[in-house]
């Protein structure tokens, strides 16, 4: 048995150019059980890369029932790697849990593992070390104390690699790997496609048609997965490796073009229905509402054909509107082929969401797709392609109901489990996407990319299990014996030096070098976290401010690490300066790959005017999205851990609001949940005592929260928060004498727009933000008459760097 399983493992990992990054052999003698590998690192981010490190393979006779013995066969500096080669990882660890160290069942090797998945986490591992169980404790510290040695030592080790690269092997590169095919295998499928066909249908679930799918087994006897697909706990900690049969096991009852298959019909089993999930409010139709002609004639035609349904017609709650529809009809026979008219109109409007999402225009995408279900609510794709236009827009809440939806249609539609785990995984459910990629691994499991995205989600799950688990109340803060002053600068460093006072020169000085992508000495890093620390944790919660004949006061929303368009903005509109005082809203790192930059110059400003440069919190300057979204990474990329954990310090000691001239609020998100909170519960809010936003509240309604053009309030689409209406901005603004709030949070395509009859203003200062949207960003001068002025501006060039580069998990890369 053990060399079947393993002359087809290797026979599909040995292709030529199955796997870039991989190059298998068996070992000496043609050994079967004996494999030489080496893995090629070609992250153009990752410290290893461009490394071809040659390990072995070695596999017991009971395999796979005990897992594989791994070793590189070349020294590898890093914490999870012994001195000898072997790797302190789970996966490799025999089946069972082990109560000595803590690990799972579920992280250790079982019999449904395969080679592939070794070898992904391991490639995974060399970028995402696990430090708290060192196999090389002087690695471990190495990363932690002093990053930049570490690399040094790595780019050594890859180096030392290249001279295993075999004469005749072509080094493969990141720039030169083509993406594969556009088919289901391909990440395209899964992520950045709006159509849901395989074969042109936006129907199918998998093959052109909406058949069920199938699975062969090893004794070629074909099971038909049932349509409920509610994954056990056993079956969480399993990977089902079978290959998707092909055949079409019934027809598409709604395509009368459609031939039914000969011989009888398979038996299939009743679908469980699920309790249906409550609309977005923008979605909910007004009442009364007559319903459409295609749900008219399919209620007529079924009670006229099915008796047994004809008593059953009193209990429609829609009855009574029914047949007020079709006494007013002319005949409604008719109607049959208007309901054939809709679909048709239903699929063109489908195809058109489709364009305007592949031009990237999400807005209309979404649009166009809801049309097309309010024409024809019954084909889950219609769903499934917009909640794929939710998760570009960040609408993940809306993302995930219309996922959910699209399974109470059909069970089996892969592509809608796929879309609501990346959605829970943006607001940091992990534990609920772990459920769904699993679902999408057991149906399709020769995919690549989905047995990657589990296995990242997996380690999410994990890592934040043990966050928690070591948890033990408020750490000691990261400056406790950190000497600055005796930190050494060395003669080499060619920047301005920053003594004890802020000064322009070393702003001027600051903004050039990371233009010019250098990086600040950690010394002054240190000293501008925490003076700002300090004059952050002075000032009050909601500080008031005012604007003196001849001075502006700039507002600029999310910036999210794009420092070049952070420039442009200074350049169009003048820099910081004793007349010229900014306020900036919140979302000023994470996504863009330069929020270190922004952040160490909006401190210096702060630091240099600290009368007249203004920073709000936003959602992002929070623990849980740093960690995620790239923040974090950064900052251990670019200077230490510590560094991150003063800015994290510093972060919440950030104001949550500012009152401009008593006339307008300015805060990241938006209102509350209920109308009794007035800008004196601003006042009084401690948010020294509550460092993170948590899940509610007051401080995470003021970051999270968005406006709706419903009146009264209702559920976030963004599953985090909740939304408020023109009639809740009205009140607020009347009770407190404001004339306006003034929001950030979310993209605006023309950079701003003013809501709420004017009284509740979004401005977003992200211009193509993510590098993908297109939009404007905007910005809003106030003079001394507290007039606004609202002035856009274009995205610049930036160096060839994406966004999420330094996200720590490829999941979240992805939803850049």
């Amino acid at each position: 048995m053990a060399e079947r399983i393993l002359m087809n493992e290797f026979k599909q990992l040995s292709k030529p150019g199955e796997i870039p990054w991989l190059n298998v052999q068996l070992g000496k003698g043609d050994n079967l059980f004996l494999w030489d590998v080496a893995i090629i690192v070609l992250n153009p981010t990752s410290v290893y890369n461009g490394g071809y490190f040659k390990a072995e393979l070695k596999f017991p006779n009971n395999y796979p029932y005990s897992p594989p013995e791994f070793r590189f066969l070349r020294p590898l500096w890093h914490p999870n790697i012994y001195p000898d080669g072997k790797l302190c990882i789970s996966i490799l660890h025999p089946p069972g849990e082990d109560e000595m160290s803590g690990e799972l069942a579920s992280e250790r090797w079982s019999p449904a593992q395969r080679v592939e998945s070794v070898l992904i986490s391991i490639l995974s591992l060399l970028d995402d070390a696990e430090v708290s169980s060192a196999a090389n404790v002087d690695a471990g510290v190495m990363l932690r104390k002093d990053p930049e040695e570490y690399k040094k030592r790595v780019r050594d080790n890859v180096e030392t690699s290249k001279k295993d690269i075999p004469e005749d092997f072509v080094m493969p590169t990141s720039a030169e790997i083509k993406p594969p095919p556009k088919d289901e295998a391909s990440d395209d499928f899964w992520y950045d496609s709006g159509a849901e066909s395989f074969g042109g249908s936006d129907e199918a679930s998998f093959d052109g048609s909406d058949a069920e799918m199938t699975y062969d087994d090893e004794d070629g006897n074909v099971d038909t997965e049932d349509d409920d697909v509610d994954v056990s706990a056993d079956d969480d900690d399993k990977r089902i490796s079978v290959t998707p049969n092909r055949k079409v096991l019934g027809v598409n009852v709604e395509d009368s073009s459609q031939s039914p298959p000969s011989g009888p019909s398979p038996s299939v089993p009743a679908r469980k229905r699920r309790p249906p999930l409550p609309l977005p409010l923008h979605l909910i139709p007004p009442s009364p509402r007559f319903p459409t002609a295609s749900q008219a004639s399919t209620v007529l035609h079924h009670t006229e054909t099915r008796p047994d349904l004809r008593d059953r017609r009193t209990h429609n709650r829609n009855e009574p509107q029914i047949q007020a529809f079709l006494r007013h009809s002319v005949d409604t026979r008719l109607l049959l082929p208007a309901m054939a008219s809709s679909k048709e109109e239903a699929a063109a409007l489908k195809d058109k969401g489709n364009a305007a999402f592949a031009s990237k225009d999400w807005n209309e995408a979404i649009s166009l797709y809801s049309q097309a279900i309010e024409l024809d609510a019954t084909v889950p794709a219609y769903f499934s392609n917009r909640a794929q236009a939710y998760i570009k827009t960040e609408a993940y809440g809306y993302a995930i109901a219309d996922a959910t939806k699209a399974l109470e249609l059909d069970p089996n539609f892969v592509k809608a489990y796929y879309r609501r785990a990346l959605a829970n995984t943006a607001i940091l459910k992990p534990k609920e996407a772990l459920k769904d990629f699993r679902t999408v691994v057991k149906k399709v499991p020769n995919n690549q990319d989905a047995r990657l995205k589990l296995l990242e989600c997996e380690k999410m799950v994990q890592k934040a299990e043990f966050l928690k688990a070591i948890e033990v109340g408020e750490p000691p803060s990261a400056a406790e014996g950190l000497d600055v002053d005796g930190i050494a600068v060395e003669d080499s460093y060619d920047g301005v030096h920053l003594g004890d006072e802020m000064t322009l020169e070393f702003v001027k000085d600051l903004t050039e070098r990371f233009k010019n992508g250098k990086k600040l000495h950690k010394k002054f890093v240190f000293r501008i976290i925490l003076k700002c620390k300090e004059i952050f944790y002075a000032e009050p919660t909601m500080p008031e401010v005012s604007v003196e004949s001849g001075n502006t006061l700039t507002i600029c929303g999310d910036t999210h690490g794009q420092y070049f368009d952070l420039l442009e903005i200074f350049g169009k509109n003048g820099y910081p300066s004793e007349k010229h005082a900014y306020l900036f809203n919140g979302d000023f790192v994470d996504r863009g790959s330069w929020s270190t930059e922004i952040a160490l110059l909006l401190f210096a400003y702060k630091w240099l005017y600290p009368k007249g440069f203004f920073i709000n919190r936003g959602n992002h300057e929070a623990d849980q999205m740093n960690k995620v979204y790239g923040f974090e990474g950064e900052c251990k990329a670019k200077y230490t851990e510590r560094v991150y954990k003063l800015f994290s310090e510093t972060f919440s000691a950030l104001p949550l609001a500012h009152l401009i001239g008593s006339k307008y609020l300015v805060l990241h998100g938006g209102l509350f949940s209920d109308d009794k909170y007035t800008l004196d519960d601003i006042r009084k809010l401690d948010r020294h005592s509550q460092r993170q936003p948590g899940n509610e509240g007051l401080m995470m309604e003021m970051l999270w929260t968005d406006p709706q053009t419903e009146p009264g309030r209702g559920p976030s689409k963004r599953g985090v928060g909740l939304q408020f209406g023109p009639d809740v901005t009205k009140r607020f603004c009347e009770r407190n004498g404001l004339e306006a709030v003034i929001r950030s949070h979310e993209v605006r395509m023309g950079g701003y727009e003013e809501e709420h009859d004017g009284r509740c203003i979004t401005v977003f200062s992200a211009p193509n933000y993510c590098d993908s949207t297109g939009n404007k960003g905007a910005y809003i001068n106030v003079g001394s008459d507290y007039k606004l002025t609202f002035e856009t501006f274009d995205a610049v060039p930036h160096p060839n760097i994406k966004p999420m580069a330094y996200a720590q998990n490829s999941l979240m890369q992805m939803m850049a």
